[in-house]
């Protein structure tokens, strides 16, 4: 549970003598800056405080008073970590048969959550809970918290962690204190990078641009053949937008399928958002992909604005459905048939 540099203070204002009083925190925030890691440190801060065997429970994943709800998609993606071992006693059961693991939390977790709290704390006086990501509850286990949250046992502390907080109802969010983080400034974040992966200095650049100046996803990106799949985007996106002749925007679906389907659409989201800059402003300062400048404003000059801003709006849309039932492939297809006909 190293804490990265642009955390500390974040920390400091979680666990400060003056903000105990608050009974649940909401901290927010792009993906990839370590909210989970914020999180985690606070809640141990609480419950552990100076007591050395509290501390070495936590960093076991088996303090009583620290309790988490996550998603088992999250959990079975790296069942290692802090988070997964937390979250194991309020995962639902597998039933026997192998099933997708969920990417939802469910009403029947936050029902055992609030069973497991209910009773006084075994280590000392104060409990911690995390819910991460919060806006992955479904509407029943926002409505079960919510009682939970208007009337909490002495001395729990909720922590909950989310990217997009307009997906969780106004009723929780006006009974937390907000924590708004904010992405590190360039240096500090390619200085972390450097010394906390296997990148140079120019991949650590690159993979920072990339991923939208949130340090810990880019290195998730460079660990998960990221680099790779954005060549490939790319490379499909600028045969698409300019109509080469042999471009098949099925083709390409399937390609992009094959690396990684949640994260193509989302470098097709960035390149979308940088071709319509290149088309509204001229010479536009600030792009997602600097390197493709000069063919990105040559595909501006050939597409229908409106079009390509109905084509962005059902890209954010879908980078949701994607964790749905829907079929990736027709997603992807649907999309990038699309984009072959944004040209005027």
């Amino acid at each position: 549970m190293e804490l990265p540099p642009w955390l500390a203070q974040p920390l400091q204002k979680l666990t400060a003598q003056r903000s105990r009083s608050a009974h649940a925190w909401l901290i927010s925030g792009p993906p990839g800056l370590g909210k989970t890691v914020l999180a985690l440190n606070a809640a141990a801060q609480v419950v552990a405080g100076g007591d050395e065997r509290g501390w070495h429970l936590v960093r076991a994943g088996s303090h009583p008073d620290l309790h988490v709800l996550t998603t088992e998609a999250l959990c079975a993606a790296d069942p290692g970590s802090m988070q997964a071992l937390f979250a194991q006693r309020y995962l639902p059961g597998t039933g026997g048969k192998s099933s997708k693991p969920k990417a939802i939390i469910s009403v029947d977790q936050v029902r055992r959550l609030t069973a497991g709290i209910s009773t006084h704390s075994h280590l000392g006086n104060r409990k911690a809970v995390i819910i991460a990501p919060a806006d992955r509850m479904n509407i029943n286990a926002a409505n079960a918290l919510l009682k939970v949250l208007e009337e909490p046992s002495a001395g729990t502390v909720f922590i909950l962690v989310s990217s997009e907080v307009h997906r969780l109802p106004a009723t929780v969010r006006s009974r937390c204190v907000r924590l708004d983080l904010a992405l590190p400034d360039e240096a500090t974040a390619l200085q972390w990078l450097e010394h906390n992966s296997e990148m140079d200095s120019d991949q650590a650049q690159a993979a920072l641009q990339l991923a939208g100046g949130a340090p810990l996803a880019a290195v998730a990106m460079a660990n998960n053949d990221f680099m790779k799949l954005h060549t490939t985007v790319q490379e499909d996106f600028q045969r698409l937008i300019m109509s080469v002749k042999d471009a098949d925007p099925v083709v390409a679906a399937a390609r992009w399928k094959a690396l990684n389907a949640g994260q193509a659409v989302g470098i097709l989201q960035r390149l979308l958002v940088d071709t319509i800059r290149c088309r509204t402003v001229s010479d536009p300062p600030c792009l997602f992909h600097p390197s493709a400048r000069g063919w990105l404003q040559a595909g501006a000059e050939r597409i229908n604005l409106e079009k390509a801003y109905a084509l962005t709006d059902r890209v954010g849309r879908y980078l949701q459905d994607l964790d749905g039932p829907l079929d990736a492939s027709l997603v992807l297809e649907d999309l990038l048939i699309d984009l072959t006909r944004l040209s005027r």
